[in-house]
């Protein structure tokens, strides 16, 4: 019998690399956690902070220095994180030199209402709680219940995605009949917008008779604006 030396010694160093790389991959997941990074995505409002999100990472470790690279589960740390009420979406990868780090995107309240307590609309249309650290700046709703507040998300995204409106109206209510109006912040009239139909249509036309009035100097002259009914805008004068 003939040996090949030649197939031989390959077999030795493929033999040789795997040892290698099994004994070094066994030594890096022994390694502990050197550091923990967090970073935000762009966001100028942090309704959660960085040492919240460590204290979600290490769990019920009392240090980062406690945690092994085979002790994690990404995933699950994922998941952990994404549980927590103002955590819209989480990355945790870590690094070879022992860095295990954190990318959250935040939710993103767009309304404000109040039933029993405060409480925020995020920008899917999701219940979110107040945060501890910062107050958003968004319109406030009265008189709806949770399941009404979620109705309204067509309108409160609407006003959301618009510079003017967003800056314009500060207040969202619901009289008796179940018909809407607004509160504004530069002016004291009253805008009936009626119910959620034809919203579109209903702010563009809003838009279109502030500008026009403001230009003209004509805003105080007026007690009530009447967007109801869709295609035009009735005024009320003083």
């Amino acid at each position: 019998m003939k040996w090949n030396w030649n197939n031989i010694a390959f077999i030795c160093l493929v033999a040789s690399l795997v040892f290698l790389y099994g004994f070094a991959n066994q030594r890096n997941q022994k390694k502990i956690i050197q550091s923990v990074g967090i970073e935000f995505a762009e966001i100028s409002e942090f309704y959660i902070q960085d040492e919240d999100v460590y204290k979600l990472l290490i769990q019920s470790k009392d240090s980062v220095n406690s945690l092994t690279k085979e002790s994690l589960d990404l995933k699950v740390l994922e998941n952990y994180l994404e549980a927590n009420e103002m955590i819209k979406n989480a990355q945790v990868y870590l690094t070879i030199d022992g860095l295990l780090s954190a990318q959250i995107e935040q939710r993103k309240p767009i309304l404000r209402f109040l039933d029993g307590g405060f409480q925020y609309l995020d920008d899917q249309g999701y219940i979110m709680p107040l945060s501890n650290h910062h107050s958003a700046r968004v319109p406030v709703a009265f008189g709806f219940t949770a399941e009404e507040a979620i109705q309204l998300f067509p309108l409160a995204e609407a006003i959301d995605k618009d510079t003017f409106l967003k800056q314009q109206i500060t207040a969202i209510h619901q009289n008796k009949e179940g018909k809407l109006y607004f509160e504004l912040r530069d002016t004291d009239f009253k805008v009936d917008f009626g119910s959620l139909k034809e919203i579109d249509l209903k702010l563009a036309n809003f838009k279109v008779f502030f500008t026009k009035a403001k230009k003209d100097g004509r805003l105080t002259d007026y007690m009530k604006i009447d967007l109801q009914f869709g295609k035009q805008v009735v005024c009320t004068r003083k």
